[in-house]
């Protein structure tokens, strides 16, 4: 594949971005490196301002494919408030967080002393689902009797 590869300016330690072009393809990927963790509120805020710096990008490249990847250091499977705040991001920027895929295996990324287990990093995606109603559809799906 031959790419145009542009190192995108964040401003943030913890988040960076690089966008993948083609003649037919634009890819935008985050990655994201170590979230805050705690439940206080300046964790809290600084979480919600690295994401905030997720969704400009994501408002900049609309028309990219999005990957984004890391250490959110987030357990969805855990009452954690950051957990939450993650959640609902993906909800309203259509993120899908991969690990909830039917297919996914990821039993744990991380572990202290193979005593205590986590899911903290994660891949998020853009999934789209849509049909094409198109008048020239030669699908045997469709029929007018």
């Amino acid at each position: 594949m031959n790419f145009k590869v542009s190192s995108l300016m964040t401003n943030s330690r913890r988040v960076c971005a690089v966008l993948f072009e083609s003649t037919d393809v634009r890819l935008l990927c985050i990655c994201v490196y170590i979230m805050p963790y705690k439940s206080d509120a300046s964790s809290i805020a600084e979480f919600e301002f690295q994401l905030s710096i997720i969704d400009t990008l994501l408002e900049q490249h609309s028309d990219c494919h999005v990957l984004v990847g890391g250490d959110f250091n987030v357990d969805f499977s855990r009452n954690w408030a950051n957990s939450w705040v993650l959640d609902e991001y993906c909800t309203n920027t259509h993120l899908f967080p991969v690990i909830r895929n039917k297919c996914s295996t990821v039993d744990y990324t991380y572990h202290l002393c193979m005593k205590r287990f986590a899911t903290i990093d994660h891949f998020l995606a853009v999934i789209e689902q849509f049909v094409m109603h198109d008048v020239d559809n030669t699908s045997d799906h469709e029929s007018c009797a």
